[in-house]
This record gives structure tokens, sequence and C-alpha cells, in this order.
């Protein structure tokens, strides 16, 4: 059986992507698999539903979501080495998994974590572990992060919002102690 699988997401997949997958599926010994969003015409559409767990890393969702469609997927590990550190941590005075990385931000604001709810898990992060607080995002987020910075001791907390290239970003991410984000880029890459 050839699977024609719809991108799962916590929204709504667009109609035009569940027809044309549904095309695709037309072909002899194929069958579509898609995640639930609520929408009525999937059970019409799908021949096979998956609920969609946020809560779960994406590719260990898809790979829950395989086994229960009896395909076997090798084991992958991720791997950074395409985008080696270049130095970030050394410049900004980090060590090797001395440092806690927060990426609270998301293309929109009710996936993002501001104001007092940042101020707060920065501050908990930082009593609960003793290690410093990076926080990346991008230049918008700069400002947003800014505004709690002056809770923090000298040197407890970085900012460096805007102002890391995404091989930057990978050599913090292979540094780091923890991470801690909400579902984004950034987030799935660090997962």
């Amino acid at each position: 059986v050839n699977y024609v699988v719809t991108p799962p997401t916590r929204g709504k997949n667009p109609l035009r992507i569940k027809i044309i997958a549904k095309l695709l599926a037309l072909r002899p010994k194929s069958s579509l698999v898609g995640f639930g969003d609520g929408v009525k015409i999937n059970r019409r559409l799908y021949d096979e539903l998956i609920e969609f767990d946020y809560r779960m890393p994406f590719h260990s969702l898809l790979n829950k979501s395989l086994a229960g469609l009896d395909i076997k997927t090798p084991k992958q590990i991720p791997s950074l080495e395409s985008f080696p550190p270049r130095g970030v941590s050394e410049h900004y005075g980090l060590e090797k998994e001395k440092y806690i990385l927060l990426h609270p931000f998301a293309s929109g604001e009710r996936k993002s974590i501001l104001g007092d709810e940042l101020l707060w898990l920065a501050k908990e992060a930082r009593a609960d572990c003793g290690l410093k607080i990076v926080i990346i995002g991008s230049k918008k987020d700069y400002r947003e992060t800014e505004k709690i910075s002056s809770d923090f001791e000298q040197g407890a907390l970085i900012n460096l919002c805007g102002k890391l290239s995404m091989p930057e970003i990978c050599g913090l991410i292979e540094g780091m102690k923890f991470f801690v984000g909400v579902n984004s880029a950034i987030t799935h890459l660090a997962c």
C-alpha cells in the first residue's frame, strides 16, 4: 500500500491540500492518511484519521502514527553535524551545558510566551537550575526580552534575539543543558 500523508498541524490544513492529497491517493493500492483538525469532511476524505497530539515532538508523532499503520520506520537520530558551532558560545561567555536555551516566541502572539509569563518562566528556570538563561528569537522579539532583563543580575540572562544566524543557533542548541520553547521551527530543530 502507498500511503499519502497530509501534514500534521495543530490548526487546520487548507482544503486544497486535502484535495490534492486525495487525488494522489486515488492511485491503485493507495490510502490517504490525515490528522484530525476538527473538520467534518475529514471522515469522508481520509482512509485513516489520526489525532494530532501537540504534546509530542513531530518526529515521534509521525513514527507512532506510522507504526499504527504497520509501517516500520528506521530509527533516526537527529544530527546538527551540518551546522557546526561557529564560536557563538565562547563569544558570549557560555560554557557547554551551563546554560538553558529559551525560545518563547512563535509566529503569533497566541503561541508565544510574553510579558509576565516570560518573566516567570525565565526566573523559575534560573531558580531551579542555577544556570544562565539564553533567550533567542527574531529582531522583533528583542524588545520583549529587554523588558524582563532588568529583573536579573548582570550576566544571568543573555538576550540574543535577532543577533544570530541559523548555524549559530544550532551551535547554541548543541551546547545547551536544557531547552524550553513553544511550537516553532527552532523547537523542532532542538528536539
